[in-house]
């Protein structure tokens, strides 16, 4: 940005580079924490290794967390270096992700007939 910036100034056109973008911090509360114990229990009863770590943020998640309902961010399979050249992803985490994901459909409908 900064280089098209100063192309553009030495062509004569003036510039101005404002950022207004504000992520909101994923904050767990009370619900969300509760809810990552029931999926850890559901998780480890069907044999899927559970485990939580924080985010570096900045997904969608946080957006939609801001405006209230319990989020979960990070479902996929297991890898790193996101968003470069150097990202991966281990084949091996494909299917217990996508079982998980599954389970947990299941789980909230389960949830939603109980009410």
């Amino acid at each position: 940005i900064e280089t098209l910036k100063a192309h553009a100034e030495e062509m004569g056109i003036g510039v101005e580079i404002t950022d207004v973008a504000e992520i909101p911090p994923m904050v767990p509360d009370e619900r969300s924490l509760a809810y990552e114990q029931r999926i850890k229990a559901l998780s480890e009863a069907n044999g899927i290794p559970y485990k939580s770590k924080k985010r570096g943020g900045l997904s969608d998640a946080n957006h939609i967390c801001a405006c209230g309902p319990i989020c979960l961010d990070g479902l996929g399979p297991t890898g790193d270096c996101d968003h470069s050249e150097k990202e991966y992803l281990e084949l091996s985490t494909i299917e217990p992700n996508t079982r998980f994901a599954y389970l947990l459909l299941l789980d909230l409908a389960d949830m939603k007939s109980e009410k």
